[in-house]
């Protein structure tokens, strides 16, 4: 705890303590209801204090920052749901031994569904579009018709939805690595260097 909001909120109890103890008993009065004001505003003051020193720990204490699986470096990293990518950025991937730049987690997704359309072209389309497959997503991940998917992007003959965090394109692209009968070790990601900001 930040020792000056410590400090604060001693003095801030010490003057609640000495304005209680001189309430008259009689509610009724002028001074009565200026100090009942008093109460409330220092009150009120403590309340807000103590509320940005939560807020402060909370951001010193996030598990993004301590988790040990959070990513932080260049990789490569695996997409088999031990690992949290959120707030990461990517330098490029690996597939099958293909290195290939991206710059965000959409490019990726689209990349690697292009990659599975190309190598696994009749699996992937029947996987991409089996209502199953998208279970863990509200909106659908794949249609024929481009307005049932946030966001379309053409792929062959459907759409795909790209609006999706990290972590939901990472389960995306492990959903069909596991049904396409690849290896986690198939595709490494590359990421960007955290700034310490």
């Amino acid at each position: 705890m930040n020792e000056e909001k410590k400090n604060k909120i001693e003095k801030i109890i010490l003057e609640l303590e000495l304005i209680i103890s001189e309430l008259p008993l009689n509610t009724n009065d002028n001074d009565s209801l200026k100090l009942r004001i008093k109460i409330n505003d220092l009150f009120n003051e403590l309340k807000n204090t103590l509320s940005n020193i939560k807020n402060e720990d909370q951001k010193i204490t996030s598990p993004y920052k301590t988790q040990k699986k959070y990513l932080d470096g260049t990789g490569p990293y695996y997409i088999d749901g031990k690992n949290n990518f959120t707030g990461t950025k990517l330098s490029s991937f690996e597939f099958l031994g293909e290195r290939i730049e991206v710059y965000n987690w959409k490019e990726l997704y689209i990349k690697m569904c292009e990659l599975f359309y190309d190598k696994k072209n009749r699996d992937f389309v029947r996987i991409a579009l089996d209502s199953q497959f998208e279970t863990f997503l509200k909106n659908p991940t794949f249609s024929k018709d481009a307005n049932s998917v946030i966001k379309p992007h053409k792929i062959g003959n459907f759409y795909m939805g790209t609006n999706y965090s990290a972590d939901d394109i990472s389960k995306i692209i492990r959903g069909f690595m596991q049904s396409l009968n690849y290896k986690t070790e198939d595709l490494k990601i590359f990421l960007l260097e955290r700034s310490n900001e």
